[in-house]
């Protein structure tokens, strides 16, 4: 097993002991009821948090309701089974990666007591920023899916993983630098693709009708527009020179005229078009 899924299961096991359960909870909880029904409460209460399934956990993470000590000693309760599900790449219903850990930090609902990184005792924050370091090395160990598209024949990255996982540790006011940093470091090919995944995620394409584009300092996951300084930090990380090198190092290095060199012109070619765009807007700054 590589050391980076070691480590990824000790961080769920230590955010077990970290956040340990509540010794009663319930028999109501902090949501909305027109959001979460009394069955769905009811579930939540009754099943202990190492069983809980995905469904469950999602009725509660999409809830609208305020924040107070109780509902934020809730949250508590349920993050490690939330935690482990992402661990084990396991959906949490409808709600998307990039969501599912935001009451971590100020997202759309803002719950400002929740802010861990700021908050929070220095064990929770180690436990915390423990786990995103190891998902996020697994992330950018994991395999990429390309596919083509049946009308231009161009290779297409099937999703954009290492993007939904960035944005969620983003949201979630992880340590988005020291992500970056271990992106660099990675020598995987796999880091290379998700790149390019990244990059081509952040193109326009003429059968898209989104004026989303890295050349406008916009990645491509909507997601990030709950994060605009984290994507404008993604997007300087992306337009650089070492970027260029790397995924031009990475296609000769892949299968001659595979899928895979492919998709990494093709993303080379983007970040350099990119580089050239902003470099007048840069000097007239």
């Amino acid at each position: 097993m590589p050391a980076f899924e070691r480590e990824l299961l000790e961080a769920v096991r230590d955010a077990y002991r970290v956040f340990p359960p509540l010794p009663r909870i319930g028999p109501w909880l902090r949501v909305c009821p027109c959001c979460v029904s009394d069955e769905a409460v009811g579930e939540l209460v009754r099943t202990p948090r190492e069983c809980l399934t995905g469904e469950a956990l999602a009725a509660y993470l999409g809830s609208a309701h305020d924040c107070d000590e109780i509902a934020l000693r809730e949250f508590r309760h349920f993050l490690p089974r939330v935690l482990e599900l992402i661990a084990q790449d396991r959906e949490i219903g409808p709600v998307s990666l990039e969501c599912a850990l935001q009451r971590l930090g100020p997202g759309p609902e803002d719950w400002p007591q929740a802010d861990y990184r700021l908050r929070w005792s220095a064990r929770e924050i180690a436990a915390l920023d423990a786990f995103f370091r190891a998902y996020w090395l697994k992330t950018l160990h994991a395999p990429t899916s390309i596919l083509r598209h049946s009308e231009t024949g161009e290779w297409l990255f099937d999703g954009h993983r290492a993007e939904e996982a960035l944005c969620m540790i983003a949201r979630a006011g992880g340590d988005l630098d020291e992500m970056l940093a271990l992106w660099d470091a990675c020598d995987a090919p796999s880091a290379d693709y998700h790149l390019a995944s990244l990059v081509a995620s952040a193109t326009v394409h003429a059968w898209t009708a989104v004026a989303r584009s890295l050349d406008k300092g916009a990645l491509g996951d909507a997601h990030w527009d709950c994060a605009p300084d984290c994507e404008r930090r993604v997007v300087r990380f992306l337009l650089r020179p070492a970027i260029c090198a790397r995924l031009t190092d990475a296609f000769t290095e892949a299968p001659e005229n595979s899928p895979q060199a492919q998709a990494l012109a093709a993303a080379h070619d983007e970040v350099e078009r990119a580089l050239l765009l902003a470099a007048p807007r840069a000097f007239r700054a």
